[in-house]
């Protein structure tokens, strides 16, 4: 009897062996869930469905695992604003330019100096 997501096979000297397949990554976790998942996981990728709140909390630690994460959206239409400061906007722009592909969300920036608002 074969484990799950393994695959019997027969190794060069004809003695049964099973190889491991990785399922398949899972899409639209928890910030949380997301997190666990890469961290157990080396290599894989992971896609983010989860509230404006969680991201906003956690964009250091997303924006230091961007390369593994293809989108980040909100998990509710009636919470896609994202408000930080101009400091972290500009420390995880990597991973919130994946918050603004989605088309209705959006930024609320605060702390921003006149010479950043280009004044």
């Amino acid at each position: 009897m074969t484990a799950p997501n393994t695959v019997p096979l027969t190794n060069a000297v004809g003695v049964p062996a099973e190889l491991y397949v990785a399922p398949p990554p899972p899409v639209d976790l928890s910030v949380s869930a997301a997190l666990r998942y890469l961290k157990l996981t080396p290599g894989s990728s992971v896609s983010i469905s989860d509230s404006s709140a969680n991201i906003q909390k956690n964009l250091a630690t997303l924006q230091s695992m961007n390369a593994r994460i293809s989108a980040v959206k909100a998990s509710s239409d009636l919470n896609t604003t994202l408000t930080v400061s101009y400091k972290d906007y500009s420390a995880d722009k990597g991973i919130l330019a994946k918050w603004s592909n989605n088309a209705s969300h959006q930024f609320i920036l605060t702390d921003v100096t006149a010479q950043a608002a280009g004044a």
